[in-house]
């Protein structure tokens, strides 16, 4: 699976209704550590799109122990990974 792709699952879902909705995503795999992307998560979920589309979260935490290993590398090398096309 592509780094794009375990980070942001589910953002697909809602995209195409709302062009801003995906960017409510950005700090659960922009966070710091896996922990500060837990809060982000359950952030999301208690906000109104966490309400309005609770299978992204759902997406989200099928995918947790994919994701996680990627906020063992730094943030910089998480960037250049995750803007990288596979």
């Amino acid at each position: 699976m592509s780094l794009q792709k375990a980070m942001k699952p589910g953002a697909e879902v809602y995209a195409k209704r709302n062009n801003t909705a995906p960017a409510t995503t950005k700090p659960i795999y922009t966070a710091q550590s896996a922990e500060a992307a837990q809060a982000e998560l359950m952030r999301f979920e208690q906000g109104p799109w966490g309400q309005k589309y609770p299978t992204v979260s759902a997406s989200w935490r099928r995918a947790w122990t994919q994701i996680t290993p990627f906020f063992a590398f730094s943030p910089s090398v998480r960037k250049v990974d995750y803007n990288q096309r596979h």
